[in-house]
Parts: structure tokens; C-alpha cells; sequence
């Protein structure tokens, strides 16, 4: 994110850089600490449910945001982690917060048009037939999904029960949708991987 936002302090809240105080930087936290003290002062939610806040459940709700991320997917991994502490009324209510929270922290990402650009590169190349590459001075990838169709099969278990399953078979043909959702994700972890790879090679 702090890449296409060229933005430093975002930036330097990542594990890759070290900080002046030798501490470890990690943004998933420093997104948690801003999280929980905004959902604080909301007097609606409960404050137990503000409390079993973690990193792991910030990391699954804001990572793929940058990806189109949906309220009801945020809501079904709100309720995965909370399910034991929160209501179904509380559930929607933290992952309309959250989506606030992230609009209103990180405004700048629902101006980044590169998104839309890049993913849409991925369906035009899927609709031609063709790969997307991904070209790095390290490495090249190239991503190729295909539809697959679903074979039923008839298969007998060691009780001798006939049972029948169901089986993907790739087929020929380009899965356009799941090439366009799929090329922004992938380009983003090529580029963090470059800088990753760059950043050890400075250091030797």
C-alpha cells in the first residue's frame, strides 16, 4: 500500500525496515492500536469485543481491502474470530466500523486508480487468450488460470457403498473473472517480494 500511496510513514512501519529504537515495526499492529482506539469511543460496541482484538483478525480484514475486499466478507471473518463474544447485531456493526475506520484513515486507496487499471489488464489479456507476465529483475512469473469443469464420478468405498463425487477438471478456456480479481493480488506480492530480495542484497 504505502508503495502506490508513496506514503513514507506507512512505510516505515513495516518488518522489512528497522527503527530507530531497534524495535521490530509491524503495520498489522500499528493498524490494531489505531483500531481498537477508535472502536473505543464507540459507545454501541461492546467493549469485550474491542478487547479480543488481534493482529491476526486486523491482518484477514484489512490486508485484502486493497484487493476489493467486501463488508459481508469482512463480517464472515469478524464472526470466524468472534464468534463465541459477539451478537449477529455487534458483528455488522464492527465491520461497518472497520470499513469506516479504513475509509477514513487510508482515504487515499479508494483514490488509487492503478487498481482498477491493473486488474483490468489482467481480464484483457484473459479475454485475448493470453498470460499475464510478471516481469521483475529477479524473477518472471506468469499467471494462467482456466475454468474448470465439474465431472461426477461413481466410486465405491471399502464397505462396498456406492458413493458418487465430484471432480474439477481444467479445461481449456480462460476463467476471465478469477484472472481479473486475481492480477492486482499477484502483482502486489511480486513487487513486495522484489523489494524484500532487494532490501537482503543491500545488505550483504
Amino acid at each position: 500500500m504505502s508503495y502506490f500511496l508513496l506514503d513514507e510513514d506507512m512505510a516505515k512501519n513495516i518488518i522489512l525496515l528497522p527503527s530507530q529504537d531497534k524495535k521490530i515495526q509491524d503495520i498489522d499492529t500499528n493498524i490494531l492500536f489505531k483500531l481498537v482506539r477508535e472502536l473505543g469511543n464507540n459507545s454501541s460496541l461492546s467493549l469485550l469485543v474491542v478487547r479480543k482484538m488481534d493482529r491476526k483478525l486486523v491482518k484477514s480484514i484489512f490486508m485484502p481491502i486493497i484487493y476489493g475486499k467486501a463488508l459481508m466478507s469482512t463480517s464472515s471473518d469478524i464472526h470466524k474470530a468472534l464468534s463465541q463474544h459477539i451478537n449477529f447485531k455487534d458483528n455488522h456493526l464492527l465491520a461497518s466500523l472497520c470499513s469506516k475506520f479504513w475509509k477514513e484513515k487510508y482515504n487515499n486507496m479508494d483514490n488509487l486508480t492503478i487498481t482498477s487499471l491493473i486488474r483490468n489488464v489482467g481480464w484483457f489479456a484473459a479475454a485475448m487468450g493470453l498470460s499475464v507476465y510478471y516481469v521483475q529483475p529477479y524473477f518472471h512469473t506468469s499467471q494462467d488460470y482456466m475454468k474448470n469443469d465439474v465431472i461426477k464420478i461413481t466410486v465405491y468405498d471399502c464397505n462396498h457403498k456406492m458413493r458418487q463425487i465430484s471432480l474439477r477438471v481444467p479445461t481449456d478456456n480462460n476463467d476471465h473473472r478469477k484472472t481479473e480479481v486475481s492480477t492486482f493480488v499477484n502483482f502486489i506480492h511480486q513487487k513486495y517480494a522484489y523489494i524484500e530480495m532487494l532490501g537482503v542484497e543491500k545488505m550483504l
